[in-house]
């Protein structure tokens, strides 16, 4: 199940890093896939700073930030199944973003994602980034 979440979690990162800088496929239906039907429809992203984002917030602003971030990366790391039962699981994961056109040049954060987990797919049920020095 950890290689399966992990996986799942660097898509994300790399679908949206891209969305950022222009390069991901820009159509409802790559969109849908990698954000929409992924994030569970009760979904709460809590920011580093402490905002808590909505799923529709969160997935509305992604949207519109299609090629506003020309030098955006995202690296994962360390990442951590910490529970899990046959539906749900608890994982830890450092974020590093660079180049983000609205924040540091360099910023971290650690994440700690619950998810629910299906044989047919995946859904991200609460996000909580907590900001952390970069190393």
């Amino acid at each position: 199940m950890e290689a399966r979440l992990q996986a799942d979690v660097v898509s994300f990162h790399d679908f949206i890093a891209e969305w950022f800088r222009g390069e991901a496929k820009r159509s409802e239906d790559s969109y849908k896939k990698a954000v929409d039907d992924r994030l569970h429809q009760s979904f709460v992203n809590i920011q580093p700073a402490g905002k808590e984002l909505s799923r529709s917030v969160l997935v509305n602003g992604i949207r519109n930030g299609y090629g506003t971030s020309p030098e955006f990366r995202i690296t994962i790391k360390d990442f951590k199944l910490r529970w899990s039962t046959d539906t749900h699981a608890l994982a830890t994961y450092v974020e590093v973003q660079t180049g983000a056109r609205n924040s540091a040049a360099t910023n971290a954060r650690i994440s700690s994602l619950l998810f629910e987990v299906q044989d047919d797919g995946i859904s991200w049920i609460h996000l909580q980034e907590t900001g952390i020095a970069v190393e």
